[in-house]
């Protein structure tokens, strides 16, 4: 009677115990799950550190969850700090199960496409000069000295009209 009692007493309390388990796991998903909602929030408000908080802090609370990592890591390059961003993706790497891998390992290819695709600027590019050959320079030469000298005819010419 008393085996039996010790055997009933030990099954309620792995039950209670496995019933408090799923409860916690259940209360540490909805938290998980605001926090990440709060941190999109957060990027919609502008609040990029609150936002990045809110993702460090729901790693830390579930690390084996890609989520976080991947709304951090696309933050970061948001903000253009592909580093922080590929440092994120690295972490999820090591800590997401394996069939999330596969997720991580495509940010990481979005972000890395990212880095190598030139910025495009407003810049506007210095023309080069082309190469004259020599024929054109001596037709630009003779057609600079013809100008040069009807130029200073022109002006002798006026010069002696005034003196006269």
């Amino acid at each position: 009677m008393i085996i039996a009692s010790s055997a009933l007493a030990l099954v309620v309390i792995i039950g209670i115990g496995a019933g408090a388990y799923a409860v916690s796991q259940s209360n540490r998903s909805k938290r998980y799950s605001k926090m990440i909602k709060t941190a999109e929030k957060d990027i919609s408000n502008l609040d990029y550190d609150e936002a990045i908080s809110m993702y460090q802090e729901a790693i830390e609370l579930d690390p084996h969850n890609p989520d976080a990592y991947l709304g951090l890591a696309e933050l970061y390059e948001q903000q253009g700090d592909m580093e922080q961003a590929l440092e994120a993706l690295d972490e999820a790497l090591i800590n997401v199960s394996d069939d999330d891998v596969e997720i991580v390992q495509n940010a990481i290819i979005d972000v890395q496409e990212e880095v190598a695709t030139p910025i495009e600027t407003t810049a506007v590019a210095t023309p080069t000069p082309i190469p004259v050959p020599d024929e054109t320079e001596a037709v630009i030469t003779e057609v600079t000295t013809e100008a040069t000298t009807e130029a200073t005819t022109e002006a002798t010419t006026e010069t002696t009209v005034v003196e006269t």
